[in-house]
């Protein structure tokens, strides 16, 4: 995105990434030890405030149309990335190309974040302006990229970043509706499709896990004897050879990798499972942990110890993936409550009323984990869920999602 105008964007990054690749493919035992241009520190910075909002309780839209003059300026500053991100917007299709290296350059995901954000602000000021149909196209333009990001994503980070953008759209839209009432009224429908609930191949963690069993594959593989431990293995032949026994005495890499694929082989049979079996995997997950490390004790680390005690770090905890997987499903979780939202909204359901709809609404307003009721709090007059991941992005800390009603 932070390419001269002149050029044609979509085809530097595919260039981008083939040159990477080519850096890889040719010496991919030493890549990821080679030193490279730390992109993210050189790259140019956009100015943009509307960040400001998203660990805060204050109503973002309420914030941005105060700040409207501020924010109009950055964002017309911001033409060339807009116009990138709307390049980007029209693709029909997307794939990853992932390097399992340390230091592959990777996408700056705050130019990502940012058109995204200024495309969301621009779009609340075209509703607040009455072209509420205007507004709500820029929003459908934006969530069809970003649900094909969702879905197409292989890498980890990418996954998570997609969905922190749709929640951030999701806040919007919420906050929208209490503010403008005829987008629920007149446009229900339509600003409900924004916020429907994850399809489950936009929940599949399977290629991510993939992705991340890639990279731990890969330094396994190093062969560490041959690496900068020694400058000058010319001036220092006794101490490479005491390095390199010891290293092959300690550390089996072949056998570590036999270790560490059982250990993915279980996490990525999990990673396409609907929310509500998370509880069960959760819990087979401890059950192998526990099986893996009784079995012979300390006798296990009687050979290739340094491999094994990789491999138990890494299945220490099993909520080392899970915990990502089921922050994807608060999400989804949040979506659902929008949606209730709009519905509430678009069919008038008077305040005595809500406690009865909510407890009887159909699936895609319930909990993605048991299928249960969404909460209504009368007293505060907000609709709530409680999540199994931390929630400090939304009104207040902890793990519960709340959206005010009133």
């Amino acid at each position: 995105m932070q390419a001269d105008a002149s050029l044609d964007a979509l085809t530097t990054g595919k260039n981008s990434v083939h040159a990477e690749e080519a850096r890889y493919r040719a010496d991919p035992g030493h890549f990821d030890l080679r030193r490279v241009e730390d992109t993210y520190k050189t790259a140019p910075s956009f100015a943009w405030d509307g960040h400001a909002c998203r660990n805060t309780q204050q109503n973002c839209a309420t914030e941005n149309l105060i700040q409207r003059a501020n924010r109009t300026k950055q964002i017309n500053a911001n033409a060339l990335l807009l116009q990138r991100y709307a390049q980007m917007q029209a693709l029909q299709g997307y794939e990853e190309h992932i390097i399992p290296g340390g230091t592959a350059a990777m996408p700056i995901y705050s130019y990502l974040t940012t058109a995204s954000e200024m495309t969301i602000t621009k779009a609340e000021f075209e509703i607040a302006d009455g072209h509420l149909q205007n507004g709500i196209a820029m929003l459908q333009k934006n969530d069809r990229y970003l649900h094909l990001l969702a879905e197409k994503s292989t890498s980890l980070i990418s996954k998570m970043v997609t969905l922190s953008m749709l929640r951030k759209q999701a806040r919007t839209i919420s906050e929208l509706v209490n503010k403008y009432p005829k987008l629920a009224s007149d446009y229900g429908d339509s600003v409900s499709a924004l916020v429907r609930p994850l399809t489950q191949s936009e929940l599949d963690f399977s290629s991510a896990l993939m992705a991340e069993a890639r990279f731990i594959n890969f330094f396994l593989n190093i062969d560490y004897a041959q690496t900068n431990v020694i400058e000058d293995p010319a001036d220092s032949p006794i101490a490479l050879n005491v390095c390199e026994y010891l290293c092959k005495l300690f550390l089996q890499p072949n056998a570590t990798v036999n270790d560490m694929a059982a250990y993915w082989q279980a996490r990525i049979a999990t990673a396409n499972q609907p929310a509500s079996h998370y509880t069960q995997i959760r819990q087979t997950l401890i059950a192998q942990k526990s099986n893996q490390q009784a079995a012979f004790k300390y006798l296990r680390y009687a050979y290739n110890p340094v491999g094994k005690i990789l491999t138990d770090v890494a299945a220490q905890n099993p909520d080392t993936y899970l915990s990502y997987m089921e922050k994807s499903a608060d999400i989804d979780a949040y979506l659902r409550l929008v949606g209730l939202q709009i519905k509430l909204r678009q069919n008038k359901i008077a305040d005595n009323a809500i406690a009865d709809y909510v407890a009887h609404a159909e699936e895609p307003f319930r909990s993605p984990y048991d299928d249960s009721a969404m909460i209504w709090n009368a007293k505060e007059k907000q609709l709530e869920f409680v999540g199994r991941q931390s929630a400090s992005w939304i009104f207040n800390p902890g793990k519960r999602f709340v959206i005010k009603m009133s």
